[in-house]
């Protein structure tokens, strides 16, 4: 089976972002070293996460033009061809 590299992005996305919400909560309860701790590596993840999204939609906008390109080269091809 093959899987979907937006649905797994979004999915990593969604779990950093709600374990940041519960670190900034449990923060209040806890020592502010720890706390500090949990957003440090929270916000790690967040940019790692960010990372994966950018790399994606850079590959998905390469694909789209070099569909594009490709088009282009089959009509100068056609027009080629019909004279």
């Amino acid at each position: 089976m093959k899987r979907d590299p937006d649905i797994m992005i979004g999915t990593i996305w969604v779990i950093v972002v709600l374990s940041t919400v519960v670190s900034l909560m449990l923060r209040m309860q806890m020592e502010a070293a720890a706390g500090a701790r949990m957003i440090a590596y929270a916000t790690v993840f967040l940019i790692i996460g960010a990372l994966f999204m950018i790399q994606r939609m850079i590959e998905r906008t390469e694909l789209t033009l070099r569909e594009k390109l490709l088009e282009l080269e089959l009509q100068i091809n056609e027009m080629k061809e019909h004279n």
